[in-house]
């Protein structure tokens, strides 16, 4: 998970050069203790797992050997914070920009990002402004039968 983390953050990185990219391996708690004393703005991502279901295609009472088709689906968070004065519109063309980067990128063996949801603005207390994506993207995994002798 976190090859694929940092593929996303260093191709961030590559495309929107307006504010730093900051990949995390785990989620963030609260991004707006992240100091922006320098920066005048900041991309926070991370990936959060959804647990695995089975294919409902696919019968489990069944006594034969069958392969099992697993969905890992894994949410992308990004949390993006400017520094931004009089409103945010700044904020707003960047959050597009992401969007537009992201929609449909596909990441090794998962599916191509799927935008789920994008939060309104949040303002904390350094005035920094706040918006919060998240794309959903998934991973086929395969379970063969094994046969156990005992």
């Amino acid at each position: 998970m976190l090859r694929i983390i940092n593929r996303i953050a260093e191709y961030l990185s590559n495309e929107i050069v307006e504010v730093p990219t900051k990949a995390t391996p785990e989620a963030v708690g609260a991004p707006q203790f992240y100091d922006m004393t320098e920066a005048q703005g900041i991309i926070l991502l991370w990936l959060d797992s959804v647990p695995n279901y089975v294919d409902p295609n696919k019968k489990l009472e069944s006594d034969d050997f069958r392969t099992h088709i697993y969905q890992r689906s894994m949410l992308l968070i990004l949390s993006i914070g400017m520094k931004t004065v009089g409103g945010s519109p700044k904020l707003d063309e960047l959050v597009e920009k992401i969007e537009q980067k992201l929609v449909h990128l596909k990441v090794g063996d998962f599916s191509p990002l799927r935008p789920v949801s994008i939060s309104k603005i949040m303002i904390d207390g350094n005035n920094v402004f706040w918006r919060q994506m998240i794309f959903e993207t998934r991973q086929k995994i395969v379970g063969h039968p094994v046969s156990i002798s005992l």
